[in-house]
């Protein structure tokens, strides 16, 4: 039997949600942005597109990029 400390599993989840956090910052071309809402106001689309975009499945670059309506 394993027995898991509280601690490190808090850590290991911290590490991989600061790991996707940072992954959603960061634009297709690799420049990071210390915020999702300054990252999509640099390409002028709001958060909650961006967010829905990815989540239909959509590329970083495409979910960025793509004209608003398309």
């Amino acid at each position: 039997t394993t027995i898991w400390h509280v601690s490190i599993l808090c850590k290991q989840s911290n590490k991989k949600y600061k790991n996707r956090v940072i992954q959603m910052r960061t634009d297709h071309n690799g420049t990071v942005y210390s915020t999702i809402t300054k990252l999509c106001n640099h390409y002028g689309i709001k958060e909650a597109t961006y967010r829905h975009r990815l989540e239909k499945g959509l590329s970083k670059k495409e979910a960025l990029t793509k004209p608003i309506g398309d």
